[in-house]
């Protein structure tokens, strides 16, 4: 089940404490989410709950939403208005998107305790807004997120309410948040899996993929349906599309990939169809899409054994794995059989039950994508890294260490890419002495003493070189660390996304203790 993240708005920013807005008895925002609602909503949360609680940042203030891609996030504040006769709570999503499940229970939460105001398609108490930076980075971010007004901070009438009832609303808004991430058991899980089954059981008819594993990859990778591609693109399986798909029918997304032992986030086009049946339809094709697909994918084709069927998409029976993730074998699994999806499997496998054919649209017949050959590829108009790597049998961990890039994210129209592993370069075997140069600095750049360096050149004066003499070294010389210094408004997460490092690298690389504590003029290694 995704992780439930809930922040408390305002608070400790880059320029200081934010209180937020001044309640009509002197009260301000950050504090009575802090003193009063923090601590309710601790008392009434589960051991070992999933749930993750923000109260040291102001997320707004260092524009962070993207560090919560893959959670489930709720930002909660109070509302405030110069007429003391504004009441009522609301929850904000993008304006772009239908409430979700938990947007609607959030919101029956608010309007049984306080109230609620305003309407946005159709639900009372839901507010659509397009012009709010969290609700707008968190659909750039693919991230599942709500802003909830409780209250009017600035309203009597709502605080008393609110103060009356804290103990059930506090109660109540932990088990609804915790009842919408229960995807696997919730109601919302179960009609998930209804509604594709009889296109998971046809992917076993039409393309021989098992059943259960279309059923578990399709709620692993949309969210049980919750993801912003699932709801936007209809894309239940991160089916990605390369330039050969028009404009019309992708969209491009964040992404995590796990390169060299760690998560990073990348951006990707991914396909755009019209509702999830065809998207089920179109998994099933995939495997079999293509020469190099067919020859990747060929285990899973007709294999009966579900552990067998995730291993086969999977290194190293398949070149090139289906997803990154070192652990997407087991929590494929834990789906398949927390669900007893085993059972799709035997009814597809009985030939007396041929499940209903329903009228989908057909897939859109695309050209298979171009192969790269070579040793080097030109980058053209709408390549993504991720789309170039898949193309040419490349890992994109190979792609991006071969060509020292540090943003996954930024590649250039016109910019020459290696395809193949650069030569290791020759270990310096000699140096020339240059002005300023001094024998202890030489000896430090290639990782010698000074006594080394004197005995390998027979030097009797170390305090005597000459500009042009040449020395013999042993060992590469050292790289020097690269500087970054700080400026007004810079937060952590900022700076480690534009240098192209993680904000671990950052703060060990310069003993960092607190990630959010840094001020300008301060000078950070990388």
């Amino acid at each position: 089940m995704s992780e439930n993240v809930i922040i408390l708005g305002h608070g400790p920013g880059p320029n200081g404490w934010d209180p937020g807005a001044k309640g009509w008895d002197g009260t301000y925002e950050a504090d009575y989410l802090r003193k009063r609602i923090l601590p309710t909503l601790k008392k009434y949360l589960p051991q070992n709950a999933n749930v993750s609680f923000v109260t040291d940042k102001n997320v707004y203030a260092y524009s962070s939403m993207g560090d919560y891609v893959g959670k489930v996030v709720t930002e909660l504040h109070l509302d405030a208005f110069d007429s003391p006769t504004a009441r009522s709570g609301h929850v904000i999503i993008h304006g772009d998107y239908e409430p979700d499940k938990l947007d609607l229970a959030i919101r029956d939460v608010v309007q049984k305790y306080v109230g609620v105001r305003y309407s946005h398609k159709g639900q009372k108490g839901i507010s659509g807004r397009t012009d709010l930076r969290n609700p707008s980075l968190a659909k750039k971010h693919n991230i599942n997120y709500r802003l909830v007004e409780c209250a009017f901070i600035s309203s009597k009438e709502d605080m008393i309410l609110l103060d009356k009832n804290l103990d059930a609303f506090c109660r109540d808004l932990i088990n609804v948040i915790l009842g919408s991430s229960n995807e696997s058991v919730a109601t919302t899980g179960k009609s998930f899996l209804e509604s594709i089954k009889a296109g998971a059981i046809r992917s076993w008819h039409e393309h021989k993929v098992l059943p259960s594993l279309v059923g578990a990859q399709a709620a692993l990778e949309s969210g049980w349906g919750q993801s912003g591609l699932a709801k936007n693109g209809k894309n239940l399986f991160g089916i990605k599309a390369g330039s050969d798909i028009p404009s019309t029918k992708k969209g491009k997304y964040p992404t995590k990939e796990f390169i060299d032992g760690k998560w990073i986030e990348v951006e990707a086009y991914f396909r755009h169809y019209d509702n999830w049946s065809e998207s089920v339809a179109d998994h099933g094709a995939f495997f079999t899409s293509t020469d190099f697909r067919k020859d990747n994918y060929k285990a899973v084709i007709g294999e009966k054994d579900y552990k067998k069927a995730v291993a086969a998409i999977l290194q190293p029976i398949a070149k090139s794995s289906y997803a990154t993730d070192p652990n997407y074998a087991s929590k494929i699994i834990d789906i398949i059989e927390k669900n007893n999806l085993q059972a799709w499997d035997k009814e597809a496998f009985d030939n007396s039950i041929v499940p209903e054919k329903k009228p989908i649209p057909k897939p859109v017949e695309k050209p298979a994508p171009s192969k790269i050959t070579g040793e080097a590829y030109t980058v053209k108009g709408g390549d993504t890294l991720s789309d170039i790597a898949t193309r040419s049998g490349i890992s994109l961990a190979n792609l991006i260490a071969w060509n020292s890039i540090k943003n996954a994210n930024v590649i250039n129209v016109g910019q020459v890419l290696k395809l193949k592993k650069p030569a290791s370069p020759q270990a310096t075997n000699t140096y020339t002495v240059k002005s300023g140069d001094t024998l202890s600095e030489i000896a430090a750049k290639h990782g010698m003493t000074t006594n080394q360096l004197t005995n390998l050149n027979d030097i009797k004066n170390p305090n005597l070189i000459n500009v042009g003499q040449v020395l013999k070294v042993s060992g590469s010389q050292k790289a020097v660390d690269k500087t970054y210094t700080v400026k007004s408004g810079d937060a952590l997460s900022l700076i480690a996304q534009r240098l192209g490092v993680s904000v671990n690298h950052l703060t060990t690389k310069n003993g960092i203790k607190n990630a959010n504590l840094i001020y300008p003029g301060q000078k950070l290694k990388y």
